[in-house]
């Protein structure tokens, strides 16, 4: 058995967040980042530059920077970013701003289910490889103080399995369940699939409806809100962010306490966009199985769900009437990187016997 002292980390690197989880001190802990980076030039900010890294990406060294919000931002949308040298950087940024710089680091990771399986439903094993091989390139930041981890060793899941592994974790009425559809709604898209009591993904879905959507959709609905009820917004010029912002929230104005008699209730303009937006994913629902008599539950994750499935505030929950069993977990944005890390359980002696036989 190798002597090294690996820290097995689960990992979800979708197209909004990168989310880690993992053991420290006998305490499981988890940690958000957004997924937001751009190629470029060394930059001259000391914040910047920290998180700047160089790597190789189709054979010469290029520069990545990671952001908390700007333009020319790389695709995270596009399939290949699955396999970038820009999902390496943000993954190494994740597990260096988790506190694991310069440690040796077993990687567990997700694909998307219409890239785990090939088009005629088998396992795309090369796929798959490219995932993992992909992670082991070696990265290095700007800094020369920041050491990256060391990633030893890559396992890759169907994102919908760590999901329902998770909630039959908090929910065990689940494990009785012969199959369950599984939804994963994220920033910009929303991965749907069938999953048997054999954890077999049977019939999957992705779509490019994610929350984005939503916010789009608030943007245009606050300029109508103010054109009608008089109130001065300037909701043409509002950015995305702060549209996030205000959704989660609830209205328009200051979060201090002394500021809330002059805040703008806006609640009724986010429920209509949710509820615009869980008419869309229902939809794309019945496409990937068009009844829902034949599965025994549906399963909400991603953080998505907290917009559409009454967890913001006072907004109904949109989701309820979309089959007789709805379960959205208390943590829908952790769900899947959960289910990773109890699904590394069987599998952590067979790795660290490969290690060290390699070693």
């Amino acid at each position: 058995m190798t002597n090294k002292n690996y820290t097995f980390v689960a990992v979800d690197a979708g197209s909004g967040n990168v989310a880690l989880t993992f053991e420290r001190d006998g305490q499981m802990e988890t940690y958000i980042t957004p997924s937001l980076i751009r190629s470029g030039n060394q930059q001259t900010l000391s914040s910047e530059t920290s998180s700047s890294w160089l790597t190789t990406d189709a054979g010469r060294e290029r520069s990545y920077v990671v952001v908390n919000q700007g333009a020319d931002l790389v695709d995270t949308c596009d399939p290949d970013y699955q396999v970038s040298a820009a999902h390496r950087v943000l993954v190494n940024e994740a597990l260096v701003r988790a506190g694991l710089d310069g440690c040796d680091v077993i990687v567990a990771e997700t694909l998307p289910v219409n890239q785990f399986y090939s088009d005629i439903g088998k396992i795309d094993r090369s796929r798959i490889k490219a995932k993992a091989d992909n992670l082991l390139i070696p990265v290095r930041n700007f800094n020369g103080d920041i050491t990256p981890p060391r990633i030893a060793h890559v396992e890759v899941f169907p994102e919908a399995v760590p999901a329902l592994i998770s909630a039959q974790n908090d929910i065990p009425d689940l494990a009785e369940a012969e199959s369950v559809l599984v939804v994963d709604l994220g920033r910009f898209t929303c991965d749907m699939a069938v999953v048997d009591k054999d954890m077999q993904v049977i019939s999957r879905r992705t779509s490019e409806n994610g929350i984005h959507r939503m916010i789009l959709r608030v943007h245009a609905l606050l300029q109508e809100f103010e054109a009608t009820s008089g109130k001065n917004i300037n909701a043409k010029d509002l950015n995305i962010d702060s549209i996030d912002t205000i959704i989660r929230q609830g209205y328009i104005g200051s979060r201090l306490e002394a500021a809330r008699n002059k805040r703008i209730d806006v609640t009724s303009v986010i429920s209509q966009a949710a509820s615009e937006l869980a008419e869309i994913i229902r939809a794309d629902i019945r496409k990937v199985h068009r009844n829902m008599r034949d599965v025994d539950a549906l399963l909400l994750v991603g953080g998505g769900a907290n917009y559409i499935g009454g967890k913001l505030h006072d907004m109904p929950d949109y989701t309820a009437d979309w089959h007789d069993v709805v379960f959205i977990p208390d943590y829908p944005e952790t769900s899947i990187v959960r289910g990773v890390y109890f699904a590394l359980d069987p599998v952590r002696d067979e790795i660290l016997a490969e290690l060290s036989e390699r070693n």
